[in-house]
Order: C-alpha cells, then sequence, then structure tokens
C-alpha cells in the first residue's frame, strides 16, 4: 500500500538533481507529490520532464541562451558553406557554428525544452524569483541540427539524430517546424517516404502543418469530363519568377494559361501538352524583356498528372492571368507559396476563388507517420517589457483552432492535422540578433541579466509553435514508457 503526500523537501533534494538549487519554499511552490511506500522508501509520483530523452531541434540555428547552458550534447550542422562540421557542446562558446539571426530556431528550441529556471525581469521596475518561461521537456538532451533546408540537408539531419540518439541508447523525438508548398501532399513525396522509413519505436518526426490557411495559396476544381474548362485567376507576388502548381487524380487534363483584359476577354494564351514546354510572352501585352510561361510536368507514381508553371519577367501591361484546367472527370488541386501569389475569382462567379482546405504544407504536414500539428490560440494579450499591453482579440480569439493554421485533408483524405496545440503568443527564448526582439520590441516580454549581458524572451505565433510544444509532451511520453 501506497501513501501519497505533499512534497517533502528533504526527500526531493536528494531523488532529484533540478531542486538541487531551489530553496525549500521554491520546491514546495511546485506542489508536486511523492509517494511513500510502506517500507518508507522515498519515490517520487509520476513526474515526468523528459530526462533521459533526446529532443532535436532541426532548424535555422540557435542563439546562446541561458535557456540552453549545458543542455546541448550535440549538434550537426548542415548550413556551412565549407561543408558538414560536428561539434559536441558543453559550454557556450562552442555555439558559434548555429548563431540563429532570425531567432526561429532559439525559440522553437525554447518551447520544446527551454530550462531557465532563475530570475527574470518582466519590465524595469518588475522581477520575478522564478523564470516561468521554461520549456514542456525541461529535463531533455538537446540536439540541435542546422540546416540548408533543402530536403537532402533535413533528411541527413534527422538520420544524424537517430543515429546519435542510438549511439547513446535512448529514444529520439525530433522537432521540424518547415513546410513548403509543394508536392503531392498525400504522403508520398520522396521526402515523405525517406521519413517513414525512419520512424518507429523510440523514433518520432513531429512538423508544423503550416501558416498557409489565410494565404490564399490553394484552390480547387472539380471536372466533369466537359470541354468547358474550370477557371480561376492567378495574382502573381512580383515581375521576376512566380511559381503554381497544378496537381490531378490521372492523366486527363490540360492546363492553359491566357491573359485576359479588363472585359474578361482573352488576348493571349498557351496550353500545355503533356511535355516540358515553354511560351513566349509577347512584348505587347508585357512591359519585360523575356517574358515567359514554362511548364515542366511529370506522371507522379505512373498515376497522377502534374504541371508546374513559372511565370517568369511578367510586368504585364494591365493583363490577368488566368488559368483554366480542362479534361476527364477528377479532383484537381493547385497549389501556390505565398512569396510567388494567390488564387482569387477576381469577384466573378464564373471562377473557382481560393479556399483554405488542403492547405497543409509538404514537410511536416504531409508524411503518413509524421506527426503534423495545427494551433490553437490560448493567449491573444500581452504586456510586453516596455510595460505597453498588446493585443490580438479579434484575429485570435481564445481555444479555437487559428485562423492562419492550415487544414487538411491530405489528397489521399487522411485527416490532418493529427493534432493541434497552443500557438499563439507563446512566450520563449529568442535570439539577441534578430532586429524583431531588441529590449524595447512590442514581442518581447521579459529579460535576465547574466555577468552583465542581457538575454530576452518574446513572442511568436504559428504552427512553427505548436508543433515543439508536442514534441516536449511526446518526449516526457517517451521519458515514461
Amino acid at each position: 500500500k501506497n501513501a501519497v503526500y505533499e512534497v517533502d523537501c528533504e526527500c526531493l533534494q536528494k531523488k532529484r538533481g533540478r531542486y538541487a538549487n531551489l530553496t525549500c519554499e521554491e520546491r514546495q511552490i511546485e506542489k508536486e507529490q511523492i509517494i511513500v511506500p510502506t517500507g518508507g522508501v522515498c519515490k517520487e509520483s509520476l513526474s515526468y520532464t523528459g530526462k533521459g530523452v533526446t529532443v532535436a531541434i532541426l532548424d535555422t540555428g540557435l542563439y546562446p541562451h541561458p535557456d540552453f547552458k549545458d543542455r546541448i550534447l550535440s549538434f550537426r550542422d548542415f548550413s556551412s558553406t565549407t561543408g558538414s562540421s560536428e561539434k559536441v557542446l558543453f559550454s557556450f562558446s562552442h555555439f558559434s557554428p548555429l548563431i540563429d539571426n532570425s531567432g526561429h530556431g532559439t525559440h522553437v528550441a525554447g518551447i520544446a525544452g527551454g530550462s531557465y529556471f532563475g530570475t527574470i525581469a518582466t519590465s524595469e521596475s518588475t522581477t520575478l524569483d522564478k523564470n516561468p518561461y521554461y520549456g514542456v521537456a525541461y529535463d531533455a538532451d538537446l540536439v540541435m541540427v542546422g540546416s540548408t533546408l533543402e530536403d537532402t540537408d533535413i533528411l541527413n539531419g534527422i538520420k544524424y539524430v537517430f543515429n546519435y540518439a542510438d549511439s547513446i541508447d535512448k529514444p529520439a523525438v525530433v522537432n521540424i517546424s518547415l513546410n513548403t508548398s509543394y508536392g503531392p501532399h498525400d504522403g508520398t513525396s520522396l521526402f515523405d517516404q525517406a521519413i517513414d522509413a525512419m520512424l518507429g519505436k523510440g523514433k518520432i518526426l513531429v512538423g508544423s502543418i503550416g501558416n498557409d490557411a489565410k494565404n490564399k495559396t490553394h484552390a480547387s476544381m472539380e471536372l466533369n469530363n466537359a470541354e468547358t474548362p474550370v477557371l480561376t485567376f492567378f495574382k502573381p507576388s512580383g515581375y521576376a519568377a512566380n511559381t503554381f502548381e497544378v496537381w490531378g487524380e490521372s492523366d486527363g487534363f490540360t492546363v492553359t494559361v491566357s491573359l485576359t483584359d479588363s472585359q474578361g476577354e482573352t488576348v493571349w494564351s498557351c496550353t500545355s501538352n503533356g511535355t516540358d514546354q515553354s511560351f513566349s510572352v509577347p512584348a505587347d501585352f508585357n512591359y519585360s524583356e523575356g517574358g515567359e510561361i514554362a511548364y515542366y510536368t511529370e506522371l507522379w507514381n505512373n498515376t497522377r498528372r502534374m504541371y508546374r508553371v513559372a511565370l517568369n519577367n511578367l510586368n504585364l501591361k494591365g493583363y490577368d492571368i488566368q488559368i483554366g484546367v480542362t479534361g476527364e472527370t477528377q479532383h484537381i488541386d493547385l497549389w501556390t507559396d505565398k512569396n510567388s501569389g494567390q488564387f482569387t475569382d477576381n469577384g466573378k462567379s464564373t471562377h473557382v476563388n481560393f479556399d483554405a482546405d488542403r492547405t497543409l504544407g509538404e514537410l511536416g504536414g504531409t508524411g503518413k507517420r509524421t506527426i503534423s500539428v495545427g494551433n490553437y490560440t490560448t493567449r491573444n494579450v500581452w504586456t510586453n517589457f516596455s510595460g505597453k499591453k498588446q493585443s490580438m482579440l479579434i484575429d485570435y480569439p481564445l481555444n479555437k483552432i487559428n485562423y492562419t493554421s492550415s487544414r487538411g485533408p491530405a489528397s489521399d483524405g487522411r485527416v490532418k492535422p493529427d493534432v493541434t496545440a497552443p500557438g499563439g503568443m507563446i512566450f520563449s527564448a529568442v535570439s539577441s540578433y534578430s532586429d524583431y526582439y531588441k529590449e524595447s520590441s512590442a514581442n518581447t516580454v521579459a529579460r535576465a541579466t547574466i555577468n552583465g549581458k542581457s538575454y530576452y524572451w518574446g513572442q511568436m505565433t504559428g504552427t512553427s509553435q505548436a508543433s515543439p510544444f508536442v514534441a516536449g509532451v511526446i518526449a516526457t511520453w517517451l521519458e515514461a514508457n
């Protein structure tokens, strides 16, 4: 028979190394419990912190922040211009190869496993004895992978993590807060197939599903074997190079790109014929020299026809870009990247508008064995370090899936995301190299000063933040079993 009691300071001080630097009162605040068996031997209750589990972050890099002091066991840098490098990290002096200028990787890592419990200031006049902005799996062993974010480097990075975890006989969970809009979106990409082959017991991959639900980067068409095309418009984001993809369920369709005038009349067009082709856009319609529309095509897995359409050097003289798809009865998906453009019906009932469904991103959002994570909002008001109240009340209602969070289903019908987690206004460690997180920035919420140097915590929002939350939770599960 076991008796359950509130925390006994002396017992926990002996049993848990992480309490060694805390006062008895601080340990009592934690409200942890212990189980005292009949024989009187002290044993902790089921409280999991990721101890004995490897948590890896594959991202933009890592700033030497106290949240990670003496926590990074290893890293592999695939972003080096002189080739890959490898080093085991034991102190801040070893962080230089993974400097995080954007702050994304630092913030993500802090959510999964940040562990600074010291004093912080939330304003010039307010100090907290204990930092409340620590990570989910704060006792996990951290591994950092810097990457060029190319598929090959990402795969090699994940393989490196699992090999490293095997070498120290520990389970591992890898987080990739990464996405791309292009691909089959059905789990059959070469990346997803390679990932599926790596994953298994004690080898888990968690990925963000993306933030494209609001970006107008997807459109759906239903063909009915008619000669009349299904239409939409594409608004490019710039002049130099913009891309969209058209994916069918079979090989039986063609794509036509047209230029239309203010009356909706077609003044010029080009149509795919199932091969790679390029068409020069006449100077009568385009200000820039070398205007071109290029089709690149593939019969994916000998089943699905795909066209990637590149719009190069298009600075049109007031014309709209219209996309028309004709062919056998089937569903058609069009995807683009927010940096390339948007789909729209231009207010015409004859055309298909953008939609938020199937906006899930490749890499983190489509794999059959990848745990894909969406974002729901648990905070929409905060006070920054300067004492100014910040608010996203209208855009981000509490306890709702964030309107930016990408949606499924996958093209093969699977439900995605697999889970949603807090991703709105998440406070975590940030990089001091980032211009977005200076002391006076709207999104900076706390500061710690150590040996005369200031370190900061700030808010970010997105599925990039929800994903490491889940990765941290899974690390605690792997610790349990």
